[in-house]
């Protein structure tokens, strides 16, 4: 779609809220759509008060094949952008299946999740909350080190609780915020003369993914949820989720290895123990 408007009233500024021009008045507005190859509208083009007199149907043919150009362009950028970060998560799940396989207990696996979880999807904290089905609560290790067990039930209005009690991909939004603590103060104060100052970065968005972690070896058996907290710039998107999936996996995987070794070694501890009293 396109429009030329000749003689911009008051009114069709204050609606268009795109009327100013370096705080000048706009006399004159040519707009035109810009499509991408689905028909899908992916940027307004629009020019404002030309010169001698109005626009006319020239300059709109010619606006018309730059709006064309830009949505392949725009659409181009889209695609390239999102090959990039596919490659990117591929390789960093790679990185993070080779780093589980050396992992050695939960407690150091909790601590690799919550690394290279944050980084896999640009999340401000990703947390291994781990199941004990007997006493029906999750347990996690905070950055200090410290444990945390609740009950499954004193959870059930979040993420971790409805991904606990559905065993599927559960998001909530909460709208935007912005969240800053003393390391980015130290770090911007850098280049600001020592003074911090807002910076655009520190925006994230408050919304939160719970990815149940599903054991491969215990037939989809519940083995934890993959918490993760607030996403830089936006809410979680679709390649964010089928990612995380593919993270959860890997997670079940080396849990699944972890118990099946320490319930193998119990079982030789018994076999000792039985061998010896005999």
């Amino acid at each position: 779609g396109s429009a030329n408007l000749r003689e911009v009233t008051r009114r069709e500024a204050l609606e268009s809220e795109m009327t100013s021009v370096g705080g000048g008045e706009s006399k004159t507005m040519l707009l035109h759509c810009a499509y991408d190859a689905t028909g899908e509208i992916v940027a307004l083009i629009q020019a404002i008060n030309k010169r001698q007199g109005n626009f006319t149907r020239d300059d709109e043919q010619l606006l018309a094949r730059l709006s064309g150009q830009a949505g392949i362009m725009l659409r181009h950028t889209a695609v390239v952008a999102g090959l990039e970060k596919a490659a990117a998560a591929r390789f960093r799940i790679s990185e993070f299946a080779l780093l589980a396989s050396s992992c050695s207990s939960e407690e150091r696996l909790a601590a690799l999740v919550a690394q290279e979880g944050t980084l896999l999807i640009g999340a401000r904290r990703c947390t291994l909350w781990l199941l004990d089905s007997a006493s029906k609560s999750v347990s996690s290790v905070d950055e200090s080190g410290v444990a945390k067990v609740v009950k499954v039930r004193d959870l059930a209005n979040s993420v971790v609780g409805m991904a606990a009690i559905s065993c599927e991909l559960q998001t909530q939004e909460l709208g935007a915020r912005e969240e800053r603590n003393e390391a980015d103060d130290r770090e911007e104060a850098k280049t600001n003369e020592g003074r911090p100052t807002k910076n655009r970065d520190a925006l994230w968005k408050s919304c939160s993914l719970g990815q149940p972690v599903l054991g491969r070896q215990t037939s989809g058996e519940l083995l934890g949820v993959i918490e993760c907290v607030n996403k830089r710039g936006g809410a979680f998107d679709d390649d964010d989720k089928y990612f995380i999936d593919i993270f959860a996996s890997v997670t079940a995987a080396t849990l699944d290895s972890l118990r099946l070794i320490k319930s193998l070694k119990a079982r030789a501890e018994q076999v000792r123990q039985h061998s010896g009293a005999g």
